[in-house]
C-alpha cells in the first residue's frame, strides 16, 4: 500500500518558512520553520526536511523535526531550491522555493 493511497492524496502538514540572511556580506541563508499536522492541531517530530537542486535533484541539505517540529538548515546559498518533507506517518510534501 503506497503511502499517497493511505491519505488518499491529503497532505495534511503545514509548513512555514521564510529565509534569514545572518549577515549581509557573506550570502549565507537559514532555512527555518514549523510541520504540523493540521487536522489533528499536533505538531510533527523526527519528520526530514531535504532541500534539493532543481537542475539535478542533488541533495543540497537536510534537517530533522524537533519535538516541537520546529526545523532550520543552516549555510544555505541562494536558491533555488526543491524542498521535500517526509515522514512516515504522512504523505510526503514537495514543493519548490526560492
Amino acid at each position: 500500500m503506497s503511502l499517497f493511497s493511505r491519505f488518499n492524496g491529503v497532505v495534511v502538514g503545514v509548513l512555514f518558512f521564510s529565509f534569514i540572511s545572518f549577515q549581509s556580506f557573506s550570502q549565507n541563508f537559514v532555512l527555518k520553520g514549523n510541520i504540523s499536522d493540521t487536522l489533528k492541531n499536533t505538531t510533527v517530530a523526527n519528520a526530514v526536511i531535504a532541500l534539493l537542486r532543481p537542475a539535478d535533484s542533488v541533495l543540497v541539505a537536510f534537517a530533522r523535526t524537533d519535538q516541537a517540529g520546529n526545523f532550520r538548515v543552516h549555510k544555505l546559498s541562494k536558491g533555488p531550491f526543491i524542498i521535500m518533507v517526509m515522514h512516515p506517518s504522512y504523505a510526503d510534501y514537495i514543493d519548490r522555493i526560492s
